[in-house]
């Protein structure tokens, strides 16, 4: 009986991270031309090893030949561990056209950020993908530092002159001016946590007052 009140919690998070992962429909919607993060306020449990999704969205007013993103974060509290589309093998958005995948790329941005590099280019045969939006990929952080913090998952838009998180119009090969939209992590302190923060607080109560009744 203590098994199955386990494995059924269990069953139903792998669902959720699963439904998240493959989402049609985009909660927070932004319009074209725009490529935005869901959730856009994420709170992760404040445990070391904590895994969370986000999910990456694009909506498109031309025919589109393409996409990249370069998604920047700080490296103090967090590790990007996992990448993929959101079709399987493509992405949602281009899930009724031929691609051509581009590799995920995980790499130092500078000192305090590191960055995911993804896309997906038109497969050369048929039509391009018409106007409107979709899901392009998930990408999965680690927790790696219990400490209190807020951070942004942020877009890198350009290197110098080089746009780096884009859409292509796929009729004229040129990359389609847009605007990005981060997200922001707040972490939840977890039960455990809070029950020790508790305990240490009634510790210095009883402390204080033993130390009063010395004196």
């Amino acid at each position: 009986m203590i098994k199955k009140k386990l494995v059924i919690p269990v069953i139903l998070a792998l669902l959720t991270l699963v439904i998240s992962a493959h989402a049609t429909e985009p909660t927070e919607t932004h319009s074209a031309n725009a490529i935005w993060i869901e959730p856009s306020t994420v709170s992760p449990s404040m445990t070391v090893g904590t895994l969370f999704n986000v999910t990456v969205w694009a909506n498109c007013s031309v025919n589109c030949g393409g996409w990249e993103i370069r998604l920047v974060y700080p490296k103090a509290h967090l590790n990007a561990t996992r990448a993929g589309y959101t079709n399987g093998a493509k992405s949602e958005f281009f899930s009724n056209i031929s691609t051509v995948p581009v590799a995920v790329t995980f790499a130092s941005q500078n000192t305090t950020h590191n960055r995911v590099g993804y896309g997906e280019s038109w497969g050369g045969m048929g039509d391009f993908r018409s106007p409107g939006y979709g899901s392009l990929c998930w990408v999965e952080f680690n927790v790696t530092s219990i400490n209190e913090f807020e951070e942004t998952l942020s877009f890198a838009s350009y290197t110098g002159t080089t746009r780096r998180t884009y859409l292509i119009n796929g009729d004229t090969n040129g990359k389609v001016d847009l605007n990005v939209y981060p997200a922001v992590v707040i972490p939840e302190f977890s039960t455990n946590m809070l029950m020790i923060l508790m305990l240490l607080s009634l510790a210095m109560v009883i402390s204080l007052k033993l130390t009063r009744k010395v004196k």
